[in-house]
């Protein structure tokens, strides 16, 4: 759903220039909490394909789930520099 939110920032920012939209403009996120949001989002990405890799199992086994979360932990995370 963040995603989504992301992917129309734009369409939402030009809704809001029109007069009509003043309730979306009134709720629109600032520039610093879409920052946050863009963050947020790159945070839990990892998470997502982490979790769609797994559900593709039939059986989630720890030899599989102990390296990728070691993986996110001390890789993917940490060169995120968030």
């Amino acid at each position: 759903m963040i995603e989504s939110f992301l992917l129309n920032e734009a369409a939402l920012k030009a809704m809001c220039l029109e007069p009509e939209n003043e309730v979306i403009e009134k709720n629109m996120p600032s520039d610093e909490e879409f920052d946050f949001l863009y963050d947020f989002h790159r945070l839990l990405k990892p998470l997502k394909e982490l979790t769609e890799f797994l559900s593709g199992s039939k059986y989630i086994t720890t030899s599989i789930l102990h390296p990728s979360l070691f993986k996110l932990i001390n890789y993917t995370y940490p060169q995120l520099k968030l």
